[in-house]
């Protein structure tokens, strides 16, 4: 391939295009000063030539470009609104679609869906596509096994998102590429059997077209005729499918595809050919009447005879020159191919056919989530729920995708994770802020919870979760819990709300509780009612409204010697925001420092700088976690030396800083003269971590000691 200049390209634009070029010509000046060339490289030109077969607008063309500049370039181009629309969506989804990046154990169909649902224009998944295509002509220069990887990825990701938007051409690109990375003898194997077939060169295929062309016009039908041989991978598939087998066993191998102008000729031509010609019986297949459901239309009907002295099926797809370019292009074409009926009356920044474009953009949507809800192929035209709309897609800090019902919480993230990790769930970050477990998620968070083993599940928790997996796994273990720990959870409960109107909380006898009724209550019923709203037999405003009533809880707050807090210094207790709180005056934390509650006796948590030293002095039981919401958390770099008496600890070691979810920067190995030393470097996120790593470090076999290094 040559490579080509910025004239080159605005040519080929030019061909199909009558739009503006001179904010993409501009943009691509700035990229090529930038790599210090005259001419684009090859991957950057196999993206742009791809882009230009679809005939994508130029909005699409400029993000193309843009998306592999870094963000200082960027700055330095002048964009429009609907080129910056594109980049925030493809710098949205840059991490997971990134060379490798995407993890082995992760949903393939959860990265599709986590496209579609995050791409509110479709022309980020094609620039993203083509991206792909670009790449792959880089991997030679790779490891044999991230090679491999990365072409499965490609198979199982960018494959089928271009067969459900269409996009045929750029489906077959990327499944040839691909099929020459991880079934090299099997890909040259099926090309030698394909040169040795005479009837399968191209000089067969333009004899066929002429022949099928000069039979319809004498026929009287004005049409277009081409022609090609089934691509490498496809034919391999439909082998497979077939048990094995020979090329003769692939009926659509050859194909010739006739425009016409009209649907009528659609049928006209059907019947000229068939007549003409022998149709194999059961292969004749009408998508007109009942299109795919990816909207392709088009007759199929397969024949024998075109070829002389060769029993070789030629298939024969007829289809008007509409349904020719969405077959080729998919949903790509409906942004430019009425533009040659609008050129003199368009803005040059429209986007072209968007009506049509929104409508399949919101059926394929549709569609896509239709079959997986119901595992199969959904009717055509049956497209009148929205799934995504009420779905989301959020992803862990190593980039796996997990979907979750739209209004889900980190608490319905982390039991989606596991069962013990929403169990013991006790603070969750998103986007690297610390939010409470009540917080709303969006699509593309990148979420991160904490795991402490005295945190447990409460009935408050029912309230703050969506999914059915999250509310069955805390009802199963509040009913698991024996009497003693259900009314803990009740008082628990009865003294949250409590603090929350400022009142004193239960007494050891529960005394509050004696009033409620039309008479005394003894302690028995006072403490199975606490059990009754731990279960979720009894709601807690229930017991409140019995303690006190609405006139006096009004006055009781006003009273109240709680002093709120503004909402940019909100804090978390527990994991959970609703706690009354109160500065310290004896070291009078702010935003951003380190921090710990101490629930008072009057039922409110008093907030401490961690470093406070009269906080030093109380006891240490009342202590709680606390900090502040929206705190942007800087990790701690911390160097541990291991000492071992056995070298093979590493995978073991490892293990644990992978389960805390802890970033390991580098790691070092010494040999000693009594044994092996390993120096872990490490981020830590939360200081309650680094004593826990290093006693379990200690309990491993063969570990000496483990101390975090200091500096001097």
């Amino acid at each position: 391939m040559n490579m080509q200049k910025v004239d080159a390209v605005l040519k080929n634009i030019q061909d199909y295009s009558s739009l503006n070029t001179k904010p993409f010509e501009a943009i691509c000046r700035t990229f090529l000063a930038h790599r210090k060339r005259k001419t684009f490289d090859l991957n950057v030109q196999t993206g742009l030539q791809t882009l230009i077969e679809l005939h994508a607008d130029i909005t699409t063309l400029s993000a193309f470009i843009l998306f592999q500049l870094p963000l200082a370039e960027r700055k330095k181009v002048v964009i429009d609104e609907h080129v910056a629309h594109l980049m925030k969506g493809l710098d949205g989804l840059r991490d997971i679609t990134s060379l490798g990046k995407i993890q082995e154990n992760q949903s393939a169909e959860a990265v599709r869906k986590m496209f579609l649902a995050m791409s509110k224009d479709l022309r980020v998944v094609l620039v993203l596509m083509a991206y792909r295509y670009a790449e792959l002509f880089e991997l030679d220069q790779i490891s044999p096994a991230l090679r491999k990887k990365i072409a499965w990825q490609t198979l199982e990701i960018f494959v089928p998102i271009a067969g459900r938007l269409g996009i045929y051409t750029m489906k077959r690109k990327l499944e040839d590429r691909c099929f020459s990375f991880l079934l090299p003898n099997e890909y040259k194997a099926l090309q030698s059997a394909f040169d040795q077939r005479q009837e399968l060169h191209d000089e067969t295929v333009a004899k066929l077209v002429a022949s099928l062309t000069d039979f319809l016009q004498k026929n009287g039908v004005s049409v277009s005729v081409s022609g090609r041989v089934k691509g490498n991978y496809s034919t391999y598939i439909k082998q497979k499918q077939k048990g094995g087998g020979t090329l003769d066993d692939v009926y659509d191998l050859l194909a010739l595809r006739v425009i016409v102008e009209k649907v009528t000729d659609c049928y006209t031509v059907l019947s000229l050919v068939n007549n003409h010609w022998q149709a194999i019986s059961g292969r004749f297949k009408d998508y007109i009447a009942m299109p795919k459901a990816n909207g392709y239309r088009s007759l199929h009907t397969v024949v024998v005879g075109m070829i002389e002295d060769a029993p070789r099926p030629v298939e024969i797809q007829i289809r008007t020159l509409d349904m020719h370019r969405e077959a080729e292009y998919g949903i790509a074409a409906h942004w430019w191919y009425e533009e040659e009926n609008i050129k003199k009356n368009t803005d040059v920044n429209q986007f072209v056919g968007r009506d049509r474009y929104e409508e399949k953009l919101q059926w394929l949507k549709n569609l896509v989530s239709l079959q997986d809800a119901l595992g199969q192929e959904s009717e055509p035209g049956k497209n009148a729920f929205d799934f995504f709309s009420d779905r989301i897609f959020v992803m862990t800090l190593t980039g796996i995708v997990i979907e979750l019902p739209k209004g889900a919480t980190p608490l319905d993230f982390a039991y989606a994770i596991s069962e013990s990790l929403g169990h013991h769930c006790a603070r969750a970050r998103v986007n690297g802020k610390i939010v409470s477990l009540d917080y709303e998620l969006g699509n593309g968070d990148r979420v991160f919870v904490d795991k402490k083993m005295e945190v447990q599940p409460n009935l408050y928790w029912l309230s703050m979760v969506k999914t059915e997996l999250a509310k069955n796994a805390i009802r199963k273990w509040l009913m698991d819990q024996g009497e003693d720990s259900l009314l803990e959870q009740g008082i628990r409960l009865v003294n949250r709300v409590l603090r929350q109107f400022g009142q004193e909380v239960l007494d050891r006898d529960f005394s509050l509780l004696k009033s409620i009724g039309a008479k005394e209550l003894p302690f028995s019923q006072r403490r199975a009612m606490l059990i009754d709203i731990a279960q979720g037999d009894k709601e807690v405003e229930e017991i409140i409204r019995g303690i006190i009533s609405e006139k006096e809880l009004k006055q009781r707050q006003e009273k109240s010697q709680v002093v709120p807090l503004q909402k940019k210094d909100e804090i978390m207790v527990a994991g959970e925001s609703h706690f009354k709180t109160k500065v310290a005056a004896c070291c009078a934390p702010v935003f951003g420092d380190a921090i710990i509650g101490y629930t008072t006796r009057g039922g409110f948590i008093s907030i401490h700088r961690t470093s406070c030293k009269v906080l030093a002095s109380l006891e240490r039981r009342r202590r709680i976690d606390a900090w502040w919401v929206g705190e942007i958390q800087q990790p701690r770099p911390v160097q541990i030396e291991v000492l071992m008496n056995t070298a093979n600890l590493l995978a073991p070691l490892s293990q644990s800083l992978k389960q805390r979810q802890m970033n390991l920067l580098a790691f070092q190995y010494h040999k000693k003269a009594n044994g092996y030393a390993l120096v872990f470097d490490v981020e830590l996120m939360n200081e309650v971590d680094l004593p826990a790593l290093l006693s379990e470090w200690r309990a491993v076999k063969g570990v000496v000691s483990a101390v975090e290094k200091r500096k001097s």
